[in-house]
């Protein structure tokens, strides 16, 4: 399963200065030729919203100025576009840290219900990541984040759950 680049080889070959691909996935056609100046050698593939989840057979060719193309080269590639199930059920409490006397925020959400490949929680202050949660949780013990890099004011939590390709859930509400 993948989400970032995928190679295709472009070997035996010399001088390709054009080169097309195609996903065979839904029947798809080659693109159009696109022209480069360099000479083409290996190919980089990002699986991305353009790609469908699922298995891909990437195909690329390439051809030399004088028009020779190559015979197609094929990958398959299961491409993996899904995010995981966004966290649910955010509360934020302050809590009081006996050892320092200051109010910190206490975050506790509800476990995602399908795991899957769960690689990891992003919490969010302010929209940005200050940390992450690699324990998914249970019933019994929900996830949970004590914010102790908070010194006061007003922030706004989020948490995002990430699988292991890197796909980020939505916010959670």
């Amino acid at each position: 399963v993948a989400s970032g680049p995928v190679t295709l080889a472009v070997s035996g070959f010399s001088g390709a200065t054009e080169m097309t691909i195609k996903n065979d996935h839904n029947g798809n056609t080659y693109g159009s030729w696109t022209t480069y100046s360099t000479t083409v050698t290996d190919v980089a593939l990002n699986c991305s919203a353009a790609y469908d989840n699922g298995d891909n057979l990437f195909t690329i060719k390439v051809r030399d100025a004088a028009g020779n193309e190559t015979t197609a080269t094929s990958n398959h590639v299961r491409c993996d576009n899904t995010p995981p199930n966004v966290p649910s059920n955010l509360q934020v409490q302050n809590v009081c840290d006996p050892a320092t006397t200051t109010t910190r925020p206490f975050l506790v959400w509800t476990a995602i219900t399908d795991p899957g490949d769960f690689a990891k929680y992003n919490i969010k202050r302010n929209g940005t990541t200050i940390a992450t949660v690699t324990d998914i949780g249970t019933t019994n013990a929900p996830p949970s984040y004590s914010d102790t890099g908070f010194s006061s004011g007003t922030a706004t939590y989020t948490v995002t759950s990430v699988d292991t390709i890197g796909n980020e859930s939505a916010p959670s509400v």
